[in-house]
């Protein structure tokens, strides 16, 4: 079953639990019969009683759309939209991978059915804990410091930790008598030996791989002990020897910088700095791809050599240990050490509840080795939070990775071996149950959830990567690709990235497409929003539901009350007085006759002194590209136009495939910030079944899709105020479902421009940021069938169109045609016709949406349809709307209508304002208020205040 549920909450009367229908989508038990009889006239208003619905309410907004002054309380408690986390946990989920791994059954770091977490008491950030350490039992100072170890001084505590000293003890250098234990007791503070490269345990890095000229020494590190490190000192286990960290949740064993540690102590604020110690090393006579005969591979930070021929090595085992600060250039040379690293260590060294917290180069890295790590958290690495290469063939299980605000790149980097990609031993790891959480709002972060590359393989199962800014996956490399299969999977597991796209489809070897066919090979993969809590965990949600991508909010409208920020300024027209038709994205613009592979010059164009005059190059777009894993690559030094006359140009041969996908080509359409594409009568640009768009504006630079005769009347000095309907639209075509497909479906897509539609209604047309299309809706065959600004042909929910605009279009602002696919921060100003449209088995969502019409032209603000001749047509139109903001005129007579539900749609709508228009909302027929009868129709938490609220004739 493919839905989510969503608590009712607001003021009024509790709703009861919502079902939202998105990605995937299924059938909504919308074949229910229309009732036999409904009383004339039809009770719309029942629809709004109780259910936190405010009536009459007037809301008092900005011209923009954002409450005002004088607004009511619009945000708080009392409207609350709770989206609920997808199911994360069930049979479906299930692994039983023997060895070192707990059988479980959800996704994730976290079960979904408890409270309980594994990261609480001991952990640094991730509930809030920013204390650096707490002594264990009472401290007291006695200069008895453990043997093997060196009293320095009384070390004062701070007042925060209850005051007092304890001993400070020097480390020796090295410590390499054969069979010798240091025990590092948890009533004292270490210090590592002073300067490169701090302290050794054994001498196993000076000796050779055979294992035969090295000493055993072990070092014991109490719960609650603390080792302070300062800027090229490390804490190094050499081949040979062995570590017994044995921390508790309640007195972990912390290692952090000695600079962090003063000025703690100092009562100072204590900013998270990063490389200010070198870090925590285990080597081992494991094997590494490296090696020679024998093996003495040189460690990063010319720290010494590992490796060998014992994959079963024992390096010792870790409990319950937090290192923070770490990854310091150890040599002068920049090589930085990671917070733990792991050089070729063996299967029976063991690491469990384990913290790196703000380290400068990796959090874990690992070089060859064979070793297991279980409940391990790796917090704001400057570096990747997961690295491997040199042939590991270990395994992990509960890794919680949170990049940071401020810096950080991958969540997991996984190489082979960069020189030799098929090297041996092959990298190929197992893991299971991680939460990689990236920070896609943040402009210091970039790049992805998962690279893989150079060779590498993985068994990857019940993975959760969301909110990183390039993608969630990125594969790199011929070699790594050849891996998809048996030394190359990925199971159970749930990818969110809406900032740019999920599967990484830049230069390199491997388009996205394809990442996207080797992971849909186990369909237990999904797209989804998994809306964890603040501590990371997911929501309760009853089960078999499925994703969404909406977010939680508080507040009625497309905007929050509480905040002068609004997501519309800079980059809309119109909407907030801006008139400027665009905005050259480069300094000094020139014509060089120059256009990207793929276009031709078609002259060059005068700029307008508005924008600081200068040329730019016209390059002309072929009316169809259609080589199988092309990319057409629109950079922002020219200006483009679709190919003239019907249709314009076409992105792939989708159209002319059929609904069984075997025999379209896939090509990307890849258009850089700041582009401006200008189209004339007749000419549209179309995606086509199987292709997809990767439109990446900025607010500073959007996309512009607008008209020649509007560019042109502007650039002469006009106001480029233009009409509608001057060219025909941006068109998506998918192969998601429609409720009119044949088999195979090829549904005839309005303008005559092909056919549409399918069976997976997870797929992927690509991804829009930033686009602002203006005065399109053009009839783009000459007999009367117009496009729209954008239309949605059966997009799968693995589409997302983000921060667009439609701007006085002839026809409708937005329609779909079937499809799933998801939309959130979208503006829709001055439609002739209908706002936002959808039928033929609308399943998708959106959220964040402002319509506002304009007093010379104007149909209804939402136009919803199933299907006209066939109003219980399987899927049967169901989306779910949130956070709308809809601001009518009654100035275009009774066709202003908010928001006109009929022809058997379903739908829902949370948190939402309608105001302005004749009426606000309209059931038009039995079949449309039956589904409102049977729960498929449902309003929570929004304010409704037109002339007429309901139209119950």
């Amino acid at each position: 079953m493919s839905a989510l549920i969503l608590g009712g909450c607001g003021g009024g009367s509790a709703g009861e639990d919502l079902v939202i229908n998105t990605a995937p989508p299924t059938d909504t038990g919308g074949g229910s019969e229309t009732p036999t009889s409904i009383n004339d006239p039809f009770p719309v208003s029942d629809a709004f009683a109780g259910n936190g619905n405010r009536i009459g309410l007037d809301p008092m907004l900005n011209s923009n759309g954002a409450p005002g002054e004088s607004s009511p309380d619009l945000q708080g408690t009392e409207w609350a939209f709770t989206s609920s986390s997808p199911d994360l946990q069930g049979d479906a989920f299930a692994i039983s991978l023997g060895g070192e791994f707990e059988d479980v059954n959800y996704v994730g770091a976290f079960a979904q059915d408890t409270a309980d977490t594994w990261t609480e008491d001991w952990t640094v950030g991730v509930h809030g804990n920013s204390t650096v350490w707490q002594p264990k039992g009472e401290p007291a100072s006695n200069s008895d410091c453990p043997a093997g170890t060196t009293f320095v001084e009384a070390q004062t505590l701070p007042d925060s930790v209850g005051g007092g000293s304890m001993d400070l003890c020097q480390l020796a250098r090295r410590y390499d008598t054969d069979g010798q234990t240091i025990t590092l007791t948890g009533d004292n503070i270490y210090r590592l030996a002073a300067g490169f490269p701090g302290t050794y345990i054994g001498n196993g890095e000076a000796a050779d791989g055979d294992a035969g000229n090295d000493v055993s020494v072990t070092l014991v590190i109490e719960s609650g002990a603390l080792i302070l490190g300062s800027q090229q000192e490390a804490l190094i286990i050499t081949r040979g020897s062995r570590i017994e960290a044995s921390g508790t949740a309640e007195d972990p064993v912390v290692m952090t910088s000695r600079d962090q540690f003063d000025e703690w102590v100092d009562g100072q604020a204590r900013a998270d700095g990063r490389g200010e110690w070198a870090g925590l090393a285990l080597m081992g006579y494991g094997r590494s791809n490296e090696c020679g005969a024998p093996c003495d591979v040189n460690a990063e930070g010319n720290i010494g050599a590992y490796g060998g021929t014992d994959d079963s090595d024992d390096s010792g085992f870790i409990e319950y240990l937090v290192i923070r600060h770490a990854g310091n250039d150890i040599d002068g040379n920049g090589n930085e050490l990671n917070g733990l690293t792991l050089f070729a260590t063996g299967s029976a060294t063991r690491s469990s509840y384990v913290q790196v917290h703000y380290g400068f180069d990796d959090g874990v890295e690992h070089f060859g080795a064979t070793d297991h790590m279980d409940h391990i958290v790796i917090t704001g690495a400057r570096d990747d939070s997961f690295d491997w290469g040199q042939g590991y063939r270990g395994s992990a299980q509960f890794v919680l990775i949170i990049q940071a605000l401020d810096d950080g790149d991958r969540g997991i980097e996984a190489d082979n071996d960069g020189d030799n990609p098929l090297a041996v031993p092959v990298s190929r790891p197992t893991l299971a149950n991680f939460t990689i959480l990236g920070a896609a709002d943040s402009a210091e972060t970039s790049s992805d959830g998962i690279l893989l590359r150079r060779g590498t393989g993985a068994r990857i199962y019940n993975f959760l990567v969301a909110d990183f800014q390039d993608a969630c996956l990125d594969v790199d490399g011929a070699a790594t690709e050849d891996l998809f299969g048996a030394d190359l999977t990925i199971e159970n597991s749930l990818f969110y990235c809406p900032a740019r796209e999920v599967y990484e489809s830049g230069d390199d070897d491997v388009p996205g497409t394809a990442i996207a066919n080797w992971v849909d090979r186990d369909p237990d993969n999904r797209v989804a929003n998994p809306n964890l809590r603040a501590d990371y965990q997911p929501n309760a949600v009853e089960a078999d539901v499925a994703s969404n991508q909406f977010v939680t909010t508080d507040y009625v409208g497309a905007f929050a009350q509480d905040t002068e920020d609004n997501w519309t300024e800079g980059w809309t027209v119109s909407l907030n007085g801006n008139a400027t038709v665009w905005e050259p994205a480069v300094a000094n613009p020139g014509a060089d006759g120059s256009c990207p592979a793929g276009t031709s010059a078609d002259g060059s164009l005068d700029l307008p002194s508005a924008v600081g005059g200068g040329r730019m190059d016209l390059c002309r777009l072929q009316r169809r590209y259609d080589t199988d894993g092309s990319t057409l690559t629109l950079t922002n030094d020219n200006i483009y136009a679709p190919a003239s006359g019907f249709p314009g140009t076409y992105i792939g041969n989708g159209e002319e495939a059929d609904g069984d996908a075997s025999d379209n080509v896939s090509v990307t359409l890849k258009i850089e910030p700041g582009t401006l594409v200008l189209a004339s009568s007749g000419e549209a640009v179309i995606i086509t079944r199987g292709s997809r768009i990767e439109a990446d504006g900025t607010a500073e630079d959007p996309i512009v899709m607008t008209s020649r005769r509007q560019f042109d009347d502007w650039a002469a000095g006009g106001d480029g105020a233009a009409g509608r309907g001057e060219w025909a639209g941006l068109a998506l075509m998918g192969y998601a479902r429609s409720n009119e497909c044949g088999s195979p479906c090829d549904v005839a897509a309005e303008g005559n421009i092909g056919a549409y539609g399918g069976n997976d209604d997870a797929d992927d047309s690509g991804y829009i940021r930033y686009l602002v299309i203006r005065h399109a809706g053009n009839d783009i065959d000459g007999n009367g069938n117009e496009l729209n600004g954008l239309t949605m042909f059966a997009t799968g929910s693995r589409t997302r169109a983000s921060y667009l605009q439609v701007h006085k279009g002839l026809d409708d602002g937005v329609e779909h045609f079937g499809a799933s696919d998801f939309m959130d921060h979208v503006v829709i100003t001055d439609a002739a016709d209908d706002s936002f449209d959808w039928g033929q088995g609308y399943l998708g969502g959106a959220q964040f949406v402002v319509i506002r019409q304009s007093s010379d032209d104007a149909d209804r603000g939402i136009e919803a349809d199933n299907d006209g001749d066939a109003p219980n047509a399987q899927p049967v139109s169901g989306p779910t709307l949130a956070n709308f903001t809809m601001i009518g005129t009654e100035d275009g007579g009774a066709n202003t209508i908010g928001v006109l539900l009929r022809r058997g749609t379903g739908a829902t709508m949370w948190n939402s304002v309608i105001t302005g228009f004749n009426r606000c909302v309209d059931f038009d027929d039995e079949a449309t208020f039956g589904r409102y009868n049977t729960g498929e129709i449902a309003f929570r938490n929004n304010v409704v205040s037109c002339a007429t609220n309901f139209d119950e004739e």
